[in-house]
């Protein structure tokens, strides 16, 4: 049995999916893909003006 290839895709702040070339590469040149993403927890602090 051949060995499948997989690919992983780290999203960093480009989340995209139909624009995306190397979403795109690793889809037409593996078999399975698997998606990472870090949420930040910067992104949920509160602002100065205290808009979050």
């Amino acid at each position: 049995m051949p060995e499948k290839r997989i690919a992983l895709v780290w999203f960093k702040t480009n989340l995209r999916l139909r624009d995306n070339e190397c979403l795109f590469n690793a889809v037409a040149e593996n078999d399975v893909v698997i998606p990472f993403y870090c949420l930040d927890d910067y992104l949920f602090q509160t602002t100065k003006p205290g808009l979050a």
